[in-house]
């Protein structure tokens, strides 16, 4: 579980929550762009590029996520350590 990432330092997880909302921010204004869109030719490619950006954020998300659930688990070793002594 030790190698769920590289690095726990608050700007990691700052930098992968800017990620995901970047990701997201990406995916909605290309959902947009494709509703509008009257090629088929370009509808093709912004289509590719929103299930890109979505699969994105959805490893961003995972990504914190673990680092919630590493945390979670550290507090708790953490709590139960002071209680042992």
């Amino acid at each position: 579980m030790d190698d769920f990432i590289r690095s726990e330092n608050l700007r990691g997880v700052e930098q992968l929550k800017r990620s995901a909302v970047s990701a997201t921010q990406n995916a909605a204004r290309l959902r947009s762009e494709l509703e509008n869109e009257p090629d088929e030719f370009t509808r093709c490619r912004l289509l590719k590029l929103l299930l890109y950006e979505a699969e994105k954020s959805r490893l961003t998300r995972q990504q914190l996520d673990r680092i919630d659930c590493r945390m979670a688990e550290l507090r708790w070793r953490t709590i139960k350590r002071f209680d042992e002594e």
